[in-house]
C-alpha cells in the first residue's frame, strides 16, 4: 500500500511538473472544453462506485499496472482509472480531495492528440528530468531577481530629494561662478587699462630721458630707446620689448649692450617710471661701476637737475659722482672700538662759501 501511494504522489509530481513546464515553456496543451472534462469526471465516479464491490480487488491492483494498462490503451483512460482507484482506497479525505482537483486538471488535457506512447529508457529520462530542473532553476532565478524591492519607493524618495538639493546647489554654484567671473573681467579690465596707461606715459618720455643720459657735445641729439608690446591686445599674455640706439650704433635689444650701454638703459628706464609715479627715494648701489669718467659725470648732472624733490642715496667710489651731492656719509673702520664708525660730511656750506668767494 505505501508503495502504490508512493508511485501515486510520484506520478502526480511529475504530471505537476509537465504542467507547470508547459506553462512557463508557453506551450499550448490540447485541452477539453468544461463539458466535456464534467462529463469525464462523472464516467471516473460511476466506474470508482463499481469499483467498491469488488472489495480487496482494488486494493491488492497496483497503481503503476493501471498506469501501465493506461499506456497501452491511452493516457487519458489509464490517468482516469488510477486516479480513481487512488481515491476510494488509498488516501484521507484531504489527501483524496486534492488528488481529485489534480484529475479533474489532468482530465481536462485531450490526450487523443498525441502520437502513441513509446518507452523511455533511464538514460533519456534523467537526462530530459536534468534539462528541465535546470531550466526551471534558471527560470526561478530570474523571477528572484524581479521580485519587487519593498524599499525601492523609499530610496526613490530619498534620491529625488537629494537631486533636488544638489540642482539647487548647483544653481547657487553657477550664480556664484558668473559673479564671480564678471567680477573678474571688470578686474581685467581696469588692469588693463591703468596697464596702458601707465604704459603710454612711460613710453612718451622713455626717449627723451635717454637722449638727456646720452647727449654730449659732438652729439647733441643724443640716443634713441623704444618700447613695444609684444601683444598689444592682451598685455599680460605678453611682454615689453626694450630696444635702444646708443650715440652712432643701431637699435639693438638690451640683452645685446656692453656694460656701461646696459646702466645707461637701465637708468633711463627706472627715471621714466619715476616721472609716471614719483618715489620718495631712490637707494642706487654702484650705478657708476660699469661707466666711464664721461657718463659718470652726465648721470650725476641728471640726477642733480631732475632729482630735486625727491631723496637720491647712491653708493659710489667715484669723486665725479659724489662731489656733486649735498652731503656724504662715510663708514670706515674704527680700530680703537674696533668696528664701523660713521662720518658725515654737509657740502651745502662749501658751496655756499665758494659762492661768497666768487
Amino acid at each position: 500500500m505505501s508503495s502504490e501511494r508512493s508511485a501515486c504522489e510520484a506520478l502526480r509530481s511529475k504530471r505537476n511538473a509537465v504542467l507547470r513546464s508547459a506553462m512557463m515553456e508557453q506551450v499550448k496543451l490540447p485541452l477539453r472544453s468544461a463539458r466535456e472534462s464534467q462529463a469525464s469526471v462523472t464516467r471516473s465516479s460511476t466506474t470508482s462506485s463499481d469499483g467498491d464491490s469488488n472489495g480487496m480487488e482494488v486494493e491488492e491492483a497496483p497503481l503503476s499496472q493501471g498506469f501501465s494498462q493506461g499506456l497501452s490503451q491511452g493516457l487519458s483512460q489509464g490517468l482516469t482509472q488510477g486516479f480513481s482507484q487512488g481515491l476510494t482506497q488509498h488516501f484521507s479525505q484531504s489527501q483524496a480531495t486534492a488528488v481529485q482537483s489534480d484529475q479533474e486538471e489532468v482530465e481536462r488535457i485531450d490526450f487523443s492528440m498525441l502520437g502513441e506512447a513509446r518507452p523511455v529508457s533511464e538514460t533519456e529520462y534523467g537526462a530530459r528530468d536534468d534539462q528541465y530542473r535546470e531550466k526551471i532553476t534558471k527560470l526561478a532565478t530570474e523571477i528572484d531577481r524581479m521580485s519587487p524591492n519593498m524599499l525601492a519607493e523609499q530610496k526613490f524618495k530619498d534620491i529625488t530629494e537629494k537631486v533636488s538639493l544638489i540642482n539647487q546647489d548647483r544653481k547657487e554654484l553657477i550664480a556664484n561662478y558668473n559673479e564671480a567671473n564678471e567680477a573678474f573681467k571688470k578686474c581685467c579690465e581696469r588692469r588693463k587699462e591703468a596697464f596702458l596707461q601707465a604704459y603710454e606715459q612711460v613710453e612718451s618720455v622713455i626717449d627723451t630721458t635717454y637722449k638727456d643720459l646720452t647727449r654730449t657735445l659732438q652729439f647733441t641729439t643724443g640716443g634713441q630707446a623704444l618700447l613695444a608690446l609684444t601683444n598689444p591686445e592682451e598685455p599680460y599674455l605678453g611682454g615689453v620689448k626694450y630696444t635702444v640706439s646708443p650715440v652712432g650704433k643701431q637699435y639693438r635689444d638690451i640683452g645685446q649692450l656692453s656694460g656701461g650701454e646696459k646702466t645707461i638703459a637701465t637708468l633711463a628706464l627706472l627715471f621714466a617710471l619715476h616721472n609716471y609715479r614719483r618715489a620718495p627715494f631712490f637707494i642706487m648701489d654702484e650705478i657708476d661701476d660699469a661707466l666711464d669718467n664721461a657718463n659718470v659725470e652726465r648721470v650725476a648732472k641728471y640726477v642733480e637737475e631732475n632729482c630735486r624733490r625727491i631723496q637720491c642715496i647712491i653708493i659710489s667710489h667715484k669723486d665725479l659722482l659724489f662731489e656733486r651731492s649735498d652731503s656724504l656719509v662715510g663708514v670706515y673702520h674704527n680700530w680703537e672700538e674696533a668696528s664701523s664708525s660713521i662720518l658725515t660730511i654737509d657740502l651745502r656750506k662749501y658751496d655756499s662759501a665758494e659762492e661768497q668767494h666768487e
